[in-house]
């Protein structure tokens, strides 16, 4: 088959892309014009998913990462609260101590490793998280207006070729 040519998708008899029906059968078929618009708002409609998936996936790990940065932090407390209120931490009490530090480091390490996999690195500054959030929502929503604009285009193009 040369580039300039398809296969009839009813009868399989090969013609030239622009034919408007096969000589074969008779199928009717659209307007190259009609197509390639369906298969461009067909694509963005997929880059529109995997954007809005990726913002969704971002939000999710940021709020998890804060929300272990922040037991990570009370759990501190309460260990430091206990070491300055008992007078002398021995057995129980310096196990307990001892666990809860234990599990506070290991919620730092899990909420560095959330913001790792969330912006693809790890970062002390809010800021620049919230550019690279803000630049993701930027392009998401140019990609949903131009989705906008082809799906307007397709529909014209098909209630004029109705009427």
């Amino acid at each position: 088959m040369v580039e300039n040519e398809k296969a009839c998708p009813n009868c399989g008899e090969i013609v030239i892309k622009t034919a408007r029906f096969c000589p074969r059968c008779g199928q009717v078929y659209p307007p190259i014009e009609q197509v390639e618009l369906t298969l461009k708002v067909e694509e963005l409609e997929q880059t529109v998913h995997q954007k809005r998936e990726s913002s969704d996936r971002m939000t999710r790990l940021a709020e998890q990462s804060r929300t272990s940065s922040v037991w990570a932090f009370v759990l501190f407390a309460v260990v430091f609260f206990i070491i300055i209120l008992v007078k002398h931490v021995t057995g129980p009490v310096f196990i307990l101590i001892c666990c809860m530090a234990v599990a506070a480091i290991i919620l730092l390490f899990r909420s560095s490793a959330l913001e790792r996999k969330a912006y693809g690195k790890l970062s002390f500054f809010r800021r620049e998280q919230q550019l690279q959030r803000k630049q993701l929502e930027d392009e998401l929503a140019a990609a949903e207006e131009a989705l906008s604009e082809l799906r307007q285009q397709l529909d014209q193009f098909s209630g004029g070729q109705g009427g």
